[in-house]
């Protein structure tokens, strides 16, 4: 990945953070019920920069479907750009179901109804952890491994050691978790330090080339 694009999406993830915080004007900040925001997937900016926040009550209007709302992205005119259903993560690949709401009924003010639902692959290319540090997509090429785990993304040091996401993600609808570990190399290869599975706050996408 050139150092470029490395600092094109530095600025992108900043970007994500500052907006996708803070708390919704009814209070519910949509995380563990008691206003702790601190372990749930708070915003994804997307590939053509929209920014999405996770849905809390009464944040967009009811919508009338067995699909669960996940996240709302803004506005096209009078309908609103959404994020539903199940979210399938891997390594550095997200999969979900993008869609819009609009009024089921002209006028009515009731429930919404989704239209131009299509499900939607894109490659991660930044992520925020919950304790601030930024972690950039190692990029298609790397081979690394620490512990038998590929390489996914290099968070920078800590303690004089480097930071790097292995495997995969676990997404449980509200909270994305990651595998962290600080790792040191060895005789020409990565050891693991220590590992843990701390908490994503946001993630900024980029298309699938």
């Amino acid at each position: 990945m050139s150092r470029l694009l490395l600092v094109l999406l530095a600025g992108l993830c900043v970007l994500a953070v500052a907006c996708g915080g803070g708390d919704d004007d009814d209070g519910d900040t949509g995380g563990d019920g008691n206003g702790d925001t601190s372990s749930r997937l708070t915003s994804i900016l997307l590939a053509d920069g929209t920014l999405c926040r996770h849905v809390a009550k009464g944040d967009p209007p009811a919508y009338e479907g067995d699909t669960p709302l996940r996240y709302t992205c803004g506005e096209d005119g009078d309908r609103h750009r959404v994020i539903v259903g199940d979210m399938a993560f891997g390594p550095d690949l997200v999969t979900f179901e993008a869609g819009f709401l609009v009024e089921a009924r002209e006028g009515a003010g009731g429930p919404m109804a989704l239209e131009d639902r299509a499900e939607v692959e894109r490659r991660i290319a930044e992520v925020q952890l919950d304790d601030g540090t930024v972690c950039l997509n190692a990029g298609q090429d790397a081979d690394d491994t620490a512990g038998d785990e590929r390489i996914n993304f290099t968070c920078g040091e800590r303690d004089g050691r480097d930071v790097v996401l292995t495997g995969g993600f676990e997404f449980d609808g509200d909270r994305l978790t990651a595998s962290s570990a600080r790792i040191e190399r060895v005789d020409g290869a990565f050891e693991v330090l220590e590992s843990s599975t701390p908490s994503v706050l946001s993630i900024t996408l980029v298309e699938v080339e």
